[in-house]
């Protein structure tokens, strides 16, 4: 139609601003929209169903699950969906989310590469009466819905677990792996960390080094126990932090507790074989389910389900995964 495709073009030309993003675009964002009434958009159901997801990249394990979470739960309620894979890229996924709000869907779901980019997509998809609704890393913009874990409450758990393994009344010294500077989702885990750590007297944070990926977590795992011998414990913000740090223990032979953030399947391998001792599990199959029922909602003229109504925000619960408890875990995985 020819309003769909005007509003295509429209986001198509926003690609060199988002070639301009900042990097540490991931900072969430408050919505206004949606069913608190900010958006003049009147959202249309239409036939058939259809649901257009935008992933952050098909090829990772976590958006894997995330993905299958949107089809699983759309196939219960009788929603077809069309995945765009970004990719990784700004780039690649405006263009995408363009092409799905031309493909006459009912609402878009969408994992942003880089937050910053989202208002122009949203306002292209609201001028088409779709609503938006975002899953994990950040949102920015007049969005419709936001699905994230509760990352500070999930760091609180790392450091929880950390202050009982170490409950001996000794002193003891702990090191943090973080994400960079001006990602939300990184710094609210590592301040539900740092906070948690501070509630139990003998454990010293001694040093806290970015590492996004494996080879910055390794090298800042190789500087950790260069500058602090004595560190016992490291915490990582996400997988990629853990494989860097096991990497960096088994170089300089030490044999640190290691807990790390996100429960993706090498995490789970890492738990089997004793390299690493815990991990803070998001649940991105459930995050998806929780996306297709908000989108539904939003379509029938009803509420979705909110833990902040005030940012149109819905934060799930994160599980603590030990050897103790990842069978069960497993088992439930294998189920999704």
């Amino acid at each position: 139609m020819k309003p769909q495709l005007g509003v295509a073009a429209a986001v198509a030309a926003c690609l060199f601003a988002v070639a301009g993003c900042a990097s540490g675009a991931n900072t969430t964002g408050s919505g206004t929209s949606g069913a608190n009434g900010g958006s003049s958009a009147s959202f249309v159901k239409k036939d058939p169903l259809i649901l257009g997801y935008s992933v952050y990249d098909q090829t990772d394990p976590y958006f894997i699950a995330y993905a299958k979470g949107v089809q699983a739960r759309a196939a219960e309620r009788g929603a077809k969906v069309v995945i765009s894979d970004s990719k990784d890229s700004a780039q690649i996924q405006v263009t995408g989310s363009s092409q799905l709000i031309s493909r006459n869907i009912s609402a878009l779901l969408i994992t942003p590469v880089q937050p910053d980019s989202l208002p122009a997509t949203i306002s292209a998809a609201h001028a088409a009466k779709i609503p938006v609704l975002v899953g994990d890393i950040g949102a920015k913009g007049d969005y419709d819905y936001f699905v994230q874990s509760n990352n500070e409450a999930g760091g609180a758990q790392g450091a929880e677990y950390l202050c009982k393994k170490f409950d001996d009344g000794q002193p003891h010294e702990v090191a943090f792996i973080r994400d960079d500077p001006g990602h939300a989702a990184g710094e609210a885990r590592g301040k539900g960390f740092k906070d948690g750590l501070a509630k139990c007297s003998n454990l010293k944070l001694v040093s806290e080094i970015p590492g996004q990926t494996i080879e910055a977590a390794f090298k800042a795992g190789q500087d950790i126990f260069a500058a602090n011998p004595n560190v016992e414990a490291i915490f990582g913000f996400n997988s990629n932090a853990v494989q860097g740090a096991v990497r960096a223990a088994e170089t300089s032979n030490k044999k640190p507790v290691i807990v790390g953030f996100n429960g993706d399947p090498i995490e789970l391998e890492m738990i089997e074989q004793g390299k690493q001792e815990a991990t803070v599990a998001q649940d991105p199959f459930g995050q998806g389910q929780a996306l297709v029922d908000a989108a539904l909602d939003l379509l029938d003229g009803k509420e979705p389900k909110f833990t902040d109504a005030a940012s149109n925000t819905l934060e799930q619960p994160t599980t603590l995964v030990t050897k103790e408890n990842l069978a069960d875990f497993k088992a439930k995985l294998n189920k999704q």
